[in-house]
């Protein structure tokens, strides 16, 4: 089987918009986005919303989770 590229994803950050929050657990960072997308059978826009969650806990540990949508 060999690699092939499906679909690349290019992302816009608002900087200005970044949140960010500090608790006794730990901390969470949103980081809004848009963007563009392409492919060999798709290619559009990431629509309004698109957000990177990441959490920290005490030991530093980073968890990230992109959640959006894309229109073609």
């Amino acid at each position: 089987m060999s690699d092939k590229l499906i679909l690349e994803v290019f992302i816009e950050v608002d900087f200005k918009s970044v949140s960010q929050l500090e608790g006794d657990a730990g901390g969470v960072v949103m980081i809004p986005f848009g963007g563009t997308a392409r492919g060999e059978i798709f290619s559009g826009t990431v629509l309004p919303g698109g957000t990177d969650t990441q959490t920290v806990d005490l030991n530093g540990v980073r968890h990230m989770s992109a959640r959006y949508m894309l229109e073609g």
